[in-house]
């Protein structure tokens, strides 16, 4: 009975540990905009990433801003300029290639809230 008891608990033991969770990654902002400020991310995508998922809000109130993602080669791969007043909705997927990828943001005068992250 013991016998069979410890092997079913090996076995159990055995199969949870064998079973690999999906992990699922943000990086990006949740923050408001300020008059001449700037937001830089870097994340290094591993080479099993196949699509980078760039989404969220951006509210400009006042003045202009612009939101780039270059990835590692340095081509700039999404670009947005917004001029006041806009709300501007993101949803794009991206073919992802491994590397540092960037997604920054750089406001001109803008008063405004950005909530943009970027999911893989």
């Amino acid at each position: 009975m013991k016998k069979t008891i410890l092997s079913l608990l090996a076995a159990s033991i055995f199969f949870i540990s064998g079973c690999e969770k999906n992990m699922y990654i943000n990086f990006g902002f949740d923050s408001p905009i300020n008059k001449n400020s700037r937001g830089l991310v870097i994340a290094n995508i591993d080479k099993h990433v196949e699509k980078l998922y760039l989404h969220g809000n951006i509210v400009v109130s006042e003045g202009e801003m612009e939101v780039l993602l270059v990835d590692p080669d340095n081509n700039v791969v999404y670009t947005e300029k917004l001029t006041a007043p806009d709300t501007f909705r993101v949803d794009e997927y991206i073919n992802a290639n491994p590397g540092y990828w960037k997604l920054k943001y750089k406001s001109y005068e803008c008063i405004g809230h950005i909530d943009l992250h970027l999911d893989f």
